[in-house]
């Protein structure tokens, strides 16, 4: 027996409240050369994507930034969990995007085997060669559509994704850059941005590079319901001066018009304001109409992930017994109301009224209805329809100014 003495235990338990959401898993595809070696895919870490061998000495000896993405990646979001997926060195945007193309194959096999862990995917495609003149190269516009049809085709395999691609090399006249709105690719969006005085650092190395790794991070940083150009945020980390893909500085290369183009044209780029200093994301665009539910990064991840919500309630449900009434053959109302509960409560409850006060409302509101007529006998099939009123985002706030007289 040990001598009289207190003695403490540790119990670790549970709370309450809900697990970290996982809304910000990203994938970073890139087409680094096969000599740049890394000994795992899968990093919550800079330390731990070090140690498997991501340097900035690699990326200096095999001449492609891999590591400055990574980098970037946690400088913006230090708790984020990002996967690498390495495409072949000739692989091009619109081959990743092409159905049938092993490079298609291997992102699409990729998401599968996580199982819909991954919320965001990046492309960083750097081509052998970088000629074009307009904007963004003909590649990268021919993958857009193709990307979204992608995007598309997981959310009916059940893992909707956002998708960022990297507009290396920006150029041209704002008047002259390609519409992206035009393209009717609400899942899909193009950073053309970059801290110019960090390529300057890199050298040579860093010529036609925008920072995906840095958007990613901070996407990856936010609720799904925020907008990643938030001022509240806090500016963008080590951003002294920004500048576009191409080396165009905001305000001086791009007039306030110019840039007011760019932005009405869907590019995302770095801005900043008077009276607060830094960087901030000029705004979330996709590549789509500004009047739909897809025109912004926020309203697709909001749909996203009540999706993904509405998947893992009504899973258990799958297969099913449902009694009908014995007149009518339909559904009784008791148990529509049950199936519309179910589905609300789980959405209020992670998206509303989530009992971790550490987490922000990510939503406005949310209501589930089932027509009671449908004939489930007939048709085997239940339907639900799920609305979700989206957080409002002030794109504008107009003050008005005025002197007055107070004795008149």
């Amino acid at each position: 027996m040990p001598r009289p003495q207190i003695q403490i235990t540790n119990i670790v338990g549970d709370l309450g409240g809900s697990p970290p959401a996982l809304d910000g898993v990203c994938l970073l595809v890139h087409n680094a050369p096969a000599a740049y070696a890394y000994t795992e895919n899968v990093f919550t870490s800079l330390k731990q994507a070090e140690q498997a061998g991501l340097t900035e000495a690699n990326d200096n000896a095999n001449n492609f930034l891999l590591w400055e993405h990574v980098k970037d990646f946690f400088t913006a979001n230090p708790s984020g969990e990002l996967h690498l997926l390495r495409v072949s060195v000739s692989a091009t945007y619109a081959n990743i995007f092409t159905v049938g193309n092993a490079e298609n194959t291997a992102l699409q096999n990729y998401l599968a085997s996580k199982a819909g862990r991954v919320k965001i995917v990046g492309v960083s495609i750097v081509p052998a060669t970088e000629t074009h003149t307009t904007s963004i190269s003909a590649d990268l516009q021919a993958a857009i559509p193709l990307a979204h049809a992608f995007s598309l085709a997981e959310y009916t395999r059940l893992r909707p994704i956002e998708i960022v691609l990297e507009g290396r090399k920006f150029a041209g006249t704002a008047a002259d850059a390609l519409d992206l709105r035009a393209l009717n690719s609400g899942n899909v969006s193009v950073v053309v941005a970059r801290a110019q005085n960090r390529a300057a650092e890199i050298g040579a190395l860093g010529n036609n590079y925008a920072q995906i790794g840095l958007f990613l991070g901070s996407l990856s940083a936010v609720h799904v319901g925020r907008n990643v150009g938030r001022v509240r945020n806090g500016a963008l980390p080590n951003v002294q001066t920004a500048a576009f893909s191409g080396g165009q500085i905001p305000y001086f290369d791009y007039n306030d018009n110019d840039l007011n183009i760019l932005s009405d044209k869907g590019y995302i780029f770095m801005d900043t304001y008077p009276a607060v200093s830094g960087w901030f994301w000029v705004d979330d665009h996709t590549c789509t109409l500004p009047n739909r539910t897809d025109a912004y990064i926020y309203l697709n991840r909001t749909a996203h992930k009540a999706a993904r919500i509405a998947v893992r309630t009504y899973v258990e449900r799958l297969k099913d017994e449902f009694r009908v009434d014995k007149t009518t053959g339909r559904l009784p109302a008791i148990v529509v109301q049950s199936l519309q509960n179910e589905l609300q409560k789980a959405i209020e409850r992670e998206m509303l009224n989530n009992p971790d006060p550490t987490r922000d409302i990510e939503i406005s509101a949310v209501t589930v209805k089932i027509d009671p007529n449908q004939n489930v006998l007939a048709s085997g099939k239940i339907v639900a329809r799920l609305q979700i009123v989206p957080l409002g985002i002030a794109r504008i706030i107009e003050t008005q100014v005025q002197l007055i007289n107070p004795a008149n």
